[in-house]
This record gives C-alpha cells, structure tokens and sequence, in this order.
C-alpha cells in the first residue's frame, strides 16, 4: 500500500522552484524564502 501523507500538491512554479538545489528544497525552506522575498 502507498500512503500520501506526504504529499503537497503546488504549483508548476512552486515544483520547479522546489527541485532549484540538490538536495531539493522542502516546502518550509521554500516557504521561508518566499517569506523573506515578500519583505525586501
């Protein structure tokens, strides 16, 4: 059986913005950065 829980679904821009590092960025670090783009 496959469990889902950690599955988030996002955006196109969101998933590729995601994937941008090696190891890919999870989606609190993306979070993160979005939040810190809003305030400069």
């Amino acid at each position: 059986m496959i469990s889902f829980v950690f599955l988030l679904p996002v955006c196109p821009n969101c998933h590729a913005m995601l994937h941008r590092r090696k190891p890919p960025f999870t989606p609190e670090e993306l979070k993160a950065l979005m939040d810190a783009n809003k305030s400069n």
